[in-house]
């Protein structure tokens, strides 16, 4: 799984035929075959709507739904391990906390080992069983999560975690005055998009604020 999935589609393929590309490249199957199982793995990872997503290019979808795409490729043939390179650093932290779990998940269903190349500390400390901590291509220390982020034996170590642990969010101060009169004001707002086929997404549903 590659670091930015908006890099890692072919524009001009439908979603379909990229996840079918993989199963056709190692398995004798039909071209109905196919479908069902990309079908079935578009499911899997839970795109909505995937029968239409099939028939839909990368720029029809968000950054998360590509990642997904792309969870559904690596998982296609039942892998013994996944590498997964930074597979959240180009999303949002919302998207990033439902791609993680889903990988979770999904590793926990089939046995299959998950591998995070990863620089953000904390994710490797709350998703991984093992840790290895790289410089310079040398590995300075490894082995259990929970003992490395508790007791860090290296001085590379202790210095990720002493950075990790000083960070702070700064909340704004809002001052005694009252605030002004809100700039804009939506009631009532509703959105349809067409999916093809007489489908339809409904984006907003008489929202107000």
């Amino acid at each position: 799984m590659p670091q930015d999935p908006g890099n890692s589609l072919n524009p001009v393929k439908t979603i379909g035929a990229q996840v079918g590309e993989i199963i056709q490249l190692h398995q004798k199957v039909t071209r109905a075959e196919r479908d069902e199982q990309v079908l079935a793995l578009l499911t899997k990872v839970g795109l909505s709507h995937p029968e239409q997503r099939m028939t839909q290019y990368p720029h029809q979808l968000s950054g998360g739904m590509k990642q997904r795409v792309l969870i559904a490729i690596a998982i296609a043939l039942r892998p013994d391990v996944i590498v997964a390179d930074e597979p959240t650093s180009a999303l949002d932290v919302t998207v990033q906390k439902r791609i993680l779990d889903l990988l979770d998940i999904l590793r926990r269903e089939s046995g299959t080992a998950v591998l995070f190349v990863t620089h953000d500390l904390a994710l490797a400390a709350q998703r991984a069983d093992r840790l290895l901590v790289f410089r310079d291509g040398e590995v300075q220390e490894q082995g259990n999560t929970a003992d490395i982020v508790r007791t860090p034996q290296h001085a590379y170590t202790r210095q990720l975690l002493s950075d990790l642990q000083g960070q702070r969010l700064t909340i704004a101060q809002v001052a005694g005055r009252p605030l002004a009169s809100p700039a804009i004001r939506a009631r009532a707002i509703s959105k349809q998009f067409s999916l093809g086929k007489g489908h339809q997404l409904q984006a907003l549903d008489r929202v107000t604020f």
